[in-house]
């Protein structure tokens, strides 16, 4: 005997659940306000613009090694899962890289497409969540996942979708937050409240991962940990770099097993 066909009712359902797993209307809302001035370096997303070559230079380095050369990336299919406006997907697609950008929020969607367009750079952008696109079956060489998994109410759902947007043997980089004390003063009480390096009520330090935690997650979605490097900031020099001090900002860059 066939069994029933799920109803149209059924399916509708188990769609809001898996987008509400992976997107918080609030946080969007809150995003969507930023997308006029995301590409000003002295706009509310400023501090974005003061991380992005350390960023980069992490990326660059976990997938191109360090070889001096003018396009280290071509060839290469990125997804930049949370692209916001787009300043990591467009320093991707600089380097030679095929890029696809993803984001939930449809304005920053637009903002990311004018940048481009302006740049002259060939960069896909796309209005829809990490599982939709999975379920079109589109596969990428390597994943960027930055700055993203504490603004989403189920980060383990994001991290199986990356993990089904990779080939056998791609590499996912993931940067989040660490939640520990030092991250609360540093990553909120004086980013937001003091510095007002990032727009008040950015993060919910409840939302914070732990590196052990971070690991387990890609672990399960089946893939195996390769770095984790931290990221600090030097108040003498005023400048970001990646550093062993994991206790506020980190990378994980990790394989997925074939």
């Amino acid at each position: 005997m066939m069994a029933p066909r799920p109803s149209k009712t059924a399916k509708h359902s188990s769609q809001e659940t898996a987008h509400a797993r992976r997107v918080d209307p609030l946080e969007t809302a809150q995003f969507a306000q930023h997308a006029k001035d995301w590409w000003d370096p002295q706009g509310s997303m400023a501090m974005l613009h003061e991380i992005n070559p350390t960023r980069m230079g992490y990326i660059r380095q976990m997938l191109s090694g360090p070889q001096p050369q003018e396009k280290p990336l071509k060839g290469m299919r990125i997804c930049d899962l949370g692209c916001g406006a787009g300043l990591v997907s467009l320093a991707l697609s600089r380097l030679g890289a095929d890029v696809t950008g993803l984001d939930a929020t449809a304005a920053l969607i637009l903002a990311g497409q004018q940048q481009a367009r302006t740049e002259g750079l060939p960069v896909t952008f796309l209005h829809m969540t990490s599982d939709q696109l999975a379920a079109e079956g589109t596969v990428f060489d390597h994943l960027v996942c930055l700055e993203m998994l504490e603004h989403v109410p189920d980060p383990q759902s994001i991290i199986d979708d990356a993990a089904a947007l990779l080939r056998p043997g791609g590499t996912a980089i993931f940067s989040t937050l660490n939640r520990t004390t030092k991250s609360f003063f540093g990553g909120i009480l004086f980013a937001e409240y003091l510095a007002g390096w990032v727009p008040r009520g950015t993060h919910q330090w409840r939302r914070f991962i732990k590196p052990d935690e971070l690991i387990e997650m890609t672990k399960k979605a089946g893939f195996q940990a390769k770095d984790v490097t931290g990221m600090s900031y030097d108040p003498l020099r005023g400048i970001f770099h990646l550093s062993d001090d994991q206790s506020i900002n980190y990378f994980l860059t990790v394989e997925k097993q074939t």
